[in-house]
């Protein structure tokens, strides 16, 4: 069968000359052919043998040199193609005619030796198997391969004569005893194989047809055999012929001819008649010929289709399928029969007309048009009706289910079939046989008829009539569920399908059962139609319920009764008329019948579900006859209340309208109703400490796994029900809490027995699972609808904790579920596994009252979790903050829960302060910050809670602002659709200035959108984008600039765009950061439009939008039709953003002092100097003295004026503004004011006095208004109610808590600033600090630093300046608060101080204050302290060396002159002075340090140790002496030199040269006297004309032990910079020529010579001459050493000379 199988299945053979057969033998068709040396000589032979041939004129010699041929060419070219044969040998025409012409004579022969063609066939082989037969068979089948050479064989008659021969072989012949030899099977195979090539030729057939051979292989086809000899294979070979003659041949001419001979009709006939006698195989294969056979000669003529009819041929191949389907062996073959029977189908003369369609509905959509060529439209209709005829005589299923795929294969093929065959009403026959055939047989059916509706798009009407009839009487369980699934997927591909249906019958049918299956259920457990509830639990009893009874009685499967009721569901969906129908059948007084009883209850609420979600006509009625099955149920029918809540839920998250309704029938009632009938359910058996864990565990296996709630009617059949997902959190682990005195919290009551405690955990189990049912009613019936939200907050919400605590389940740990459930309903969460725990959001803040109220009741772990799991969902988002500060959520818990504040070892005290401060840092009132202030005032009050005060306090302050956050909807936007009848843009430019700040920028490449001016014709568009490194601008399509900028995330920026028209070039566009230029561009202006023009913050709503991460805020903007100055701008950024007042009066209510720092100081002095650098530069220094106009005019609001018209104001949007449409302040909207739906907000534009012009927040954006502290303490007193804490501080970390709450008021605030100036706040907190000095750390003074504005977490110390001037006057510049500290604190005093003037890029800043300050004589009078440390005092003086420095001022100079005359001739109380030298040199003791003038000043007995033998007096006059000599010597500005001339006198330098004075002081003053000299100026003339120079040559004498002296005199005598003069040098000659190796060729000062041989002479007295010895090395110091002089002296002179 596989060599038929490959003859059939080949394609048909070109006609060219050059086509031959397949190489046989060796040969291979990648070889490259050629002859060899001896094949060419053998060649060549043949060639003179077959020339020879040509010339014999007699056919005995012919035939012997034939043979010689033959012989030769087999030798030369067996195996080789014949194209290689031509090429070499030549043409081979002649020679194939040649050789078939002898063939057929020898069998001619050989025939007529056997007594003719029907002699015998062993004889006829063994001629055909010698010689010369078989070398002339050899021959032909290397020659007839081409078209020529079949040519020449079929003249030879070769064709006719092969068929001959293979009938004469066939093996009808053979007798049943045995079949014929091998040898001549071996002959026929090569007959056949011979004759099968050259039927692949035309030539071959017209010879058979001519000699009327073709018929008899026809015949041959069918012809009987006797079957024991096993000759099949000689039929398949020659069906394999016929097979190529039918597949490559047919045309009109064999059409014709197969018609008039008849020989289809008799192979039909015959194959009727025999079709038992051959195998399966053999017939399957025949028949795919006869389709093949019918198929070609269909497009010719249908004489052959009638013929094939005529002879019964639908009949035979039913009867096949029957055959095949009869042995087990064959079945296999039946798919392939199928397939045969489907190609028939499709085989006909011509296309058939389409009926009009039988159903009453039109099908627009169905494709009627004409077929294409290759188009499988079905022309047989016949054909098809085998299927459907051995369809419904088949006994098996598997032949059922294949025909089935037929039939749908040809439904699919063409839209049209199913039209075409409707006549036949295939499937309306099947589904009459439902009854009879298997499930899997019937879901086939309906899986043809539901293609048939879905794909054809074709209305079956009359299959759908049968499908309903299906339902009449009893159906089987089985039919119920098939119809259930063919209308669901009817229903669900088109709603259209319900109206058919139920024309169809189907619902008429259903509600007939739904009323049968009432009937058996009610009276199976003893319930008549409208029988009572508890008539019928009483029959129930005498019944039983035992399914098998049941079912012996009639009752029917609640399998089958749910599909029912189920199909009823989906015929009542959406379709009114079918509710009607439903109602007026009297069904629905069946449903609250069927709610009592267990099994029927489920299906029985999902009809009625339908029924509230969509027939609003009775849905009220519906709504209150739930309500009273409810109430009327019995108390412990937990099952039953479950059901209908789990109904009412979905009825509500499905239908709002039943949320309404409910409402009004009491529901809400019922439902509190429920929870105080849990009172009189049982008494819950209390859970000790002992025994929490065993009913927790208990608890959880009642209610199921995890605290899962079942479904409706899933607890008597185990079934999962999705909707009773709960919340997925971690039940209480932790079960014994230690109470704050050590002791275990546990519920009171006693230890139950066992077998009690095990009912009363189920109890409690089945109590806390109706519990949460309720709670997520609650939640499904106010989600998203206001009415019923206010109901609840009014009338509901004070119930439920009594409610509640009736219930007896709050003492366990299980009830953890309950206030979770709760806490949905407060969320509105309907399904909790839907909503990710980021997206909770508060709408109902009333019950969170009620749960803190539950508190007391619970148990204490539970209280614990739950209140931290309060503050987790309040810190989720703004909203929930909001939702908590409107309800007063601070004020209850202060008021209501303050014993758990006051107890710091309590669990709950460190959550519930959390709590209060998030939702206080958002927001606070005056009542709530008096409780607070309550409390703090409560003797034994912890210090969590000032603390706590102070976190609100300090936490960062947002302005009023519009959140847009696109992580949940993708768009959030505050959208101003007009600008009113304002022309846009303006003339000659316009500002927007705005705050803003970003929470989060989202994934990398998403821009914010800031703004966006937006005409309603599109022509007008300005755009900004913000990212995290810049700002770009969009003013048309063409034109965009972009501002590099960083933009930190949670970091407030103010942004001013100035846009600036030129008339004949390009605008310029400005970007102001923080009143600081960032860049000025160059860009076009915007386009002029006549049409309205409006504004979009943030993202609208539009095909772009998309869910992210990004989070950011929008403080108070404006858009003004003016030009803003840099002046403005910075005046604009320091008001803050808090500012309201449209720039509008004077600004001096926004001053605060922290608006006085680096960056508004750097950029106010480059606005003085009138050239402001953009940002990036870096800051110059303050230089105050080159300008009498200070940094501070520029910033001072009190003076500020912007004189901004308020007409130029297009719009000012601020959420302090915010309305809901009606009107209605969004800060005092209530409930009672807002409608179902919830309100859209509003922005009024303040600019606009009219209230018309307002921006609408859509999407996701929500306005915030936060109150914080410092705002909300003006209306509790003010900042004078801090002082009292201060106060009470007694330790230094309380001391310091109540400072940092001053200064986190104080700070950016107007008006505690102006409170604290007004009442002289900084006064009365001084001398509360010198009453506590004992007290003060460092920690302190930083924070005292802190408010005075020298250190500020936004800039570096190097930026500290003095911002709050009161602060520092007072807290600071009193040095005799911190006199008493210890050395570390006073260390780090002065430390600060110094960082103001040292090393920092405000130092000059600084220094203007403190001279303003008079800070120079606060710092001399620290000096003369002699309790200040000697490592301090180099400290205080290098400040004061700065401050000179820096700026000498005539007021300076007085105090240093009178502070160094305040310390001569000072006397201690022994009577010595400070200057007296010491016992050895004969210098009299020191004064005592004067006593503080005062008030506050403390007298110190210290007395710190005198370095190297100075007094501290001596040590203090000479610092400042050395600042005086470095302004001479090394002046920073030359004026300072003037001035210093201008006020000393030689009198007072002479103060300082005396005698009395310590030796240091004098050195110093004779430094001083000559830089005084050496400078060019009239001081040394009034020096001289005073006789100066005497009393130095008087005075200087006494000091000739001094080396620095000798120095001093000899600067003086040759002119040598005094300042170039080495503080310490040693008196040697080395050192002295070092010091003066360059002396000038003049003195400069010749009257020193007298004062230096004084000294030389005073050194001289009181020694005793030595003689003068004379050195190899001359040594004038030696020289003079010798005769007595001093050594310091000699040098001295030596130098001189």
């Amino acid at each position: 069968m596989s060599w038929l199988r490959r003859l059939v299945t080949r394609q048909k053979p070109s006609d060219t000359p050059q086509c031959s057969a397949p190489p046989r033998g060796n040969a291979s068709p990648q070889r490259e052919w050629r002859l060899s040396d001896k094949e060419e000589r053998m060649l060549q032979s043949v060639r003179e043998a077959w020339a020879q041939y040509t010339e014999m004129g007699s056919e005995q010699e012919r035939a012997g040199k034939l043979d010689d041929v033959v012989k030769g060419f087999l030798a030369v070219f067996k195996g080789v193609e014949l194209k290689h044969i031509t090429e070499t040998f030549g043409d081979t025409k002649k020679l194939t005619f040649v050789i078939g012409r002898r063939l057929v004579r020898e069998v001619r022969l050989a025939w007529g030796s056997a007594g003719g063609e029907g002699g015998s066939a062993e004889a006829t082989a063994k001629v055909l198997q010698s010689h010369p037969c078989a070398s002339l068979l050899d021959a032909l089948e290397i020659l007839v391969v081409g078209t020529y050479n079949v040519e020449s064989a079929t003249e030879a008659h070769l064709p006719s004569t092969f068929v001959k021969l293979v009938y004469h072989f066939f093996p009808h012949n053979a007798a049943p005893s045995g079949g014929h030899s091998e040898e001549v099977g071996r002959v026929q195979n090569r007959i056949l194989q011979l004759l099968l090539y050259m039927c692949n030729y035309r030539y071959a057939i017209v010879e058979l047809m001519r000699t009327d051979s073709l018929r008899q292989l026809f015949e041959m086809v069918t012809l009987a055999y006797h079957k024991e000899n096993e000759h099949e294979h000689y039929h398949e070979s020659v069906l394999g012929i016929v097979s190529c003659i039918i597949k490559f041949h047919v045309d009109r001419t064999i059409v014709d001819y197969i018609h008039k001979k008849s020989c289809l009709y008799s192979m039909v006939a015959d194959l009727s008649e025999r079709y038992r006698s051959f195998s399966a195989d053999y017939v399957v294969v025949l028949c795919d010929n006869l389709v093949e056979c019918l198929k070609g000669s269909a497009d010719v003529s249908g004489e052959l289709l009638a013929d094939f009819a005529a002879a019964r041929g639908y009949d035979m191949l039913q009867n096949v399928l029957c055959y095949l389907e009869e042995n087990e062996a064959s079945q296999v073959r039946i798919p392939k029969m199928l397939d045969v029977i489907s190609n028939l189908v499709y085989v006909g003369e011509k296309d058939l007309s389409i009926p009009e369609s039988i159903s009453p509905y039109n099908n627009p959509k169905l494709d009627c048009s004409p077929p294409s060529k290759s188009s499988s439209r079905v022309r047989n209709v016949e054909a098809f009706y085998v299927f459907h005829k051995h369809f419904l005589s088949s006994k098996n299923d598997t032949v059922q289910l294949r025909i089935l795929d037929v039939i749908l294969a040809i439904y699919a093929a063409d839209n049209v079939n199913f039209l075409l065959l409707q006549q036949l009403h295939t499937l309306a026959h099947f589904i009459e046989e439902f009854d009879r055939l298997n499930f899997e047989v019937c879901d086939g059916i309906l899986r043809v008829l539901t293609f048939v509706v879905t794909v054809v798009n074709y209305v079956p009407f009359q299959e759908l009539s049968g499908l309903s009839c299906l339902l009449q009487d009893t159906p089987s369980s089985s039919t119920v569920v098939l119809v259930f699934q063919t209308v669901t997927k009817l229903v669900n591909f088109d709603t259209k399908y319900k109206q058919i249906l139920q024309e169809a019958g189907l619902l008429h049918m259903l509600l007939g059962l739904l009323k049968t299956f009432s009937a058996k259920f009610l009276c199976a457990g003893g319930v008549a139609e409208g029988t009572a509830p508890s008539e019928a639990s009483a029959c129930s009893d005498d019944e039983g319920d035992d399914e098998e009874e049941a079912t012996r009685a009639g009752v029917p499967p609640v399998a089958v009764y749910t599909v029912t009721m189920d199909c009823i569901v989906l015929m009542l969906d959406n379709v009114r008329e079918n509710m009607r129908i439903f109602r007026e059948a009297g069904c629905a007084p069946l449903l609250f019948a069927l709610l009592y009883h267990a099994d029927t209850r489920p299906a029985a609420l999902r009809v009625m579900q339908t029924l509230l979600e969509q027939d609003a006509t009775n849905l009220s009625s519906d709504l209150m006859g739930l309500v009273e099955v409810m109430q009327a149920s019995p108390n412990t029918n937990f099952d039953m209340k479950l059901d209908i809540l789990h109904t009412l839920r979905r009825c509500f998250l499905a239908n709002p309208r039943t949320k309404d309704a409910f409402r009004e029938n009491g529901g809400f009632v019922c439902l509190v109703s429920l929870l105080v009938s849990l009172e009189h359910t049982g008494t819950c058996i209390p859970v000790t400490a002992e025994g929490v864990q065993e009913a927790g565990s208990s608890g959880n296996a009642v209610a199921g796994d995890g605290g899962a709630v079942a479904g409706e009617g899933s607890r008597a059949e185990g079934k999962e029900v999705p909707e009773a997902a709960t919340v997925a959190t971690p039940p209480c682990t932790e079960v014994i809490v230690s109470s704050p005195e050590g002791a275990p919290f546990s519920t009171t009551g006693n230890a139950p027995e066992a077998s009690q405690g095990e009912a009363g955990r189920a109890l409690v189990a089945a109590k806390i699972e109706l519990v949460e049912c309720i709670f997520r009613v609650f939640a499904a019936a106010i989600a998203r609808h206001e009415r019923n939200r206010r109901f609840l907050r009014e009338q509901i919400a004070y119930t439920l904790s009594g409610s509640l605590e009736l219930t007896g389940i709050l003492g366990t740990p299980s009830c953890y579920k309950v206030l979770e459930g709760l806490l949905e309903v407060a969320m509105e969460v309907t399904n909790p596994a839907d909503v990710a725990v980021e997206d909770f959001i508060v709408y109902n803040p009333e019950l969170l009252l009620v749960v803190y109220e539950l508190f007391g009741s619970c148990h204490p772990q539970v209280a614990h979790d739950i209140a931290k799991r309060i503050l987790y969902i309040l810190g989720l988002n703004k909203q929930n903050q909001e939702a908590g500060a409107k309800v007063g959520l601070v004020l209850f818990i202060l008021e209501s829960l303050s014993d758990y504040l006051m107890n710091q070892l309590h669990p709950l005290q460190s959550l519930l302060l959390s709590t209060i401060h998030l939702v206080a840092t958002h927001r606070i009132t005056a009542k709530e910050l008096r409780a607070f202030f309550r409390i703090l005032q409560r003797p034994g009050c912890p210090p969590q809670i000032l603390k706590n005060l102070l976190a609100m306090s300090s936490s960062h302050r947002e302005p009023p602002f519009v959140e847009f956050d696109l992580s949940r909807t993708g768009y959030a936007c505050l959208h101003m659709p007009s600008f009113g009848d304002r022309s846009w843009p303006p003339a000659n430019g316009y500002t927007m200035q705005c705050w803003f700040k970003v929470e989060s920028f989202g994934h990398i490449g998403k821009l914010i959108d800031l703004f966006s001016f937006v005409s309603d014709d599109k022509k007008s568009v300005t755009t900004a984008l913000v990212s995290h490194v810049e700002l770009m601008v969009c003013t048309s399509s063409k034109s965009s600039v972009s501002f590099p900028v960083a933009f930190e995330p949670g970091v407030w920026y103010h942004v001013a765009l100035v846009h600036q028209r030129h008339r004949f070039q390009n605008s310029d566009m400005r970007l102001y950061v923080n009143g600081a230029l960032v860049d000025c561009q160059k860009t076009s202006y915007v386009s002029f439009t006549s049409a309205s023009v409006g504004a979009y913050f943030g993202t609208p709503s539009g095909p772009l939008q998309q869910q992210c991460d990004q989070i950011w805020k929008l403080g108070p903007c404006s858009l003004i039709e003016e030009i803003f100055t840099p002046q403005m701008v910075l005046i604009a950024y320091i008001i803050g953003n808090r500012a309201c007042s449209n720039f509008q009066g004077k600004l001096g209510g926004y001053k605060t002092y922290e608006a006085i720092n680096s960056d508004t100081l750097s950029i106010a002095q480059s606005l003085t100097q009138g050239n402001q650098s953009p940002m990036s530069n870096a800051p110059q220094f303050l230089n105050l003295s080159a300008s009498s106009q200070t940094p501070l005019s520029v910033i001072d609001l009190d003076s500020a004026d912007m004189s901004v018209s308020e007409e130029r104001i297009i719009f000012s949007l601020n959420t302090r503004d915010c309305r809901t449409e009606s009107g209605v302040s969004f800060r005092t909207a209530t409930s009672s004011t807002l409608t179902n739906i919830e309100p859209r907000l509003v922005l009024l534009n303040s600019a606009d006095q009219s209230g018309k012009s307002r921006a609408v927040l859509t999407g996701t954006s929500s306005p915030y208004f936060p109150l914080g502290v410092d705002v909300v303490l003006r209306q509790v007193g003010g900042i004078a109610s801090v002082f009292f804490i201060v106060e009470q501080a007694g330790t230094s970390e309380s001391l310091l808590e109540a400072l940092s709450l001053l200064v986190a008021l104080v700070q950016n605030n107007a008006r505690a600033t102006t409170e604290m100036e007004m009442l002289s706040g900084y006064e009365i907190i001084a001398n509360m600090l010198f009453a506590r000095a004992g007290l003060l750390t460092e920690e302190i003074l930083d924070k005292v630093c802190e408010l005075a504005g020298l250190f500020d977490r936004r800039h570096p110390a190097r930026d500290s300046v003095i911002s709050n001037v009161g602060a520092f006057r007072y807290l600071l510049m009193d040095y005799d608060i911190w006199r008493s500290t210890p050395l570390d604190v006073q260390k780090s005093y002065f430390h600060r101080m110094n960082q103001l003037v040292l090393n920092n890029d405000l130092a000059a800043f600084n220094l203007w204050r403190l001279q303003r300050l008079h800070w120079l004589p606060k710092l001399l009078s620290i000096m003369q302290d002699e309790s200040l440390d000697q490592n301090l005092l180099s400290t205080v003086v290098s400040v004061v060396n700065v401050l000179l420095q820096q700026n000498l001022r005539e007021e300076d100079m007085h105090s240093l002159t009178s502070f160094l005359v305040s310390t001569l001739n000072r006397v201690r109380s022994g009577g010595s002075s400070p200057d007296a030298l010491p016992p050895q040199d004969g210098i009299a003791s020191v004064d005592t340090l004067r006593k503080s003038t005062s008030r506050r000043r403390r007298t110190s007995s210290v007395k710190r140790p005198v370095k190297g033998g100075v007094p501290r007096p001596v040590q203090t006059r000479n610092m400042i002496l050395t600042c005086i000599l470095r302004l001479l010597t090394h002046p920073r500005d030359p004026s300072a030199v003037s001035l210093i001339h201008k006020t000393l006198s030689p009198h007072w330098v002479f103060l300082f040269i005396d005698d009395s004075l310590h030796a240091s002081t004098v050195m110093l003053g004779l430094r001083v006297l000559t830089a005084l000299i050496q400078h060019k100026s009239s001081f040394s003339g009034r020096f001289e004309s005073l006789g100066g120079f005497e009393i130095l040559r008087r005075i200087v004498p006494k000091y000739c032990r001094q080396e620095a002296l000798y120095y001093i005199l000899i600067s003086l005598l040759i002119g040598k910079d005094i300042g170039e003069l080495p503080e310490v040098a040693a008196l040697t000659y080395s050192d002295l020529f070092v010091v003066f190796k360059d002396p000038p060729t003049a003195p400069a000062c010749t009257r020193v010579l007298d004062i230096l041989l004084a000294v030389l002479k005073r050194s001289c007295e009181g020694v005793d001459a030595k003689p003068y010895t004379y050195c190899n090395t001359y040594d004038p110091c030696a020289v003079l050493e010798s005769k007595g002089v001093s050594r310091s002296a000699a040098a001295a002179a030596a130098a001189a000379a």
